[in-house]
């Protein structure tokens, strides 16, 4: 997969979304993601979250003590409902430290939607719609509408 150009991923991904709605079963389709793509960050909120469980007694929680999933949920409500009532003051932090991740993604991402926009490969302009997709001499040729 990490061979694949953007063009080719989205032609495989287009294929893939129209042999699933063809499909008399309702069945999902398994898009291709391009591994050059930039991850989102994680929320204020989630950088919360790693930080109380990392260290509980800093934000004057007891985590729960239960077995595995009920512990789980139960550590996970005492969390948010810390996060409600924790003041702006208290929160910036975790705030300021996402919008300034976040601010870094979209650069990466408009850099990535650049390199992106033609496929410099096959020569070829992502953005328009893909009809056909022949391998003549094991080759592939596009045929764009």
């Amino acid at each position: 997969m990490a061979s694949l150009s953007p063009a080719e991923i989205e032609y495989e991904n287009r294929v893939r979304k129209q042999k699933a709605s063809n499909s008399k079963k309702n069945k999902r389709a398994y898009l291709l993601v391009d591994p050059r793509k930039p991850k989102r960050p994680i929320n204020g909120y989630l950088r919360f979250n790693d930080a109380a469980r990392a260290d509980p007694a800093k934000f004057n929680l007891t985590l729960s003590t239960e077995p595995a999933r009920q512990g789980i949920i139960a550590n996970q409500r005492l969390f948010a409902e810390k996060w409600r009532t924790m003041s702006d003051e208290e929160k910036r932090p975790f705030v300021a430290e996402a919008e300034q991740e976040l601010a870094k993604y979209e650069i990466q991402l408009a850099e990535y939607k650049r390199e992106r926009g033609t496929d410099t490969e096959h020569n070829i302009d992502v953005s328009t719609s893909f009809r056909f997709c022949y391998f003549i001499n094991h080759e592939p040729t596009w045929f764009i509408v």
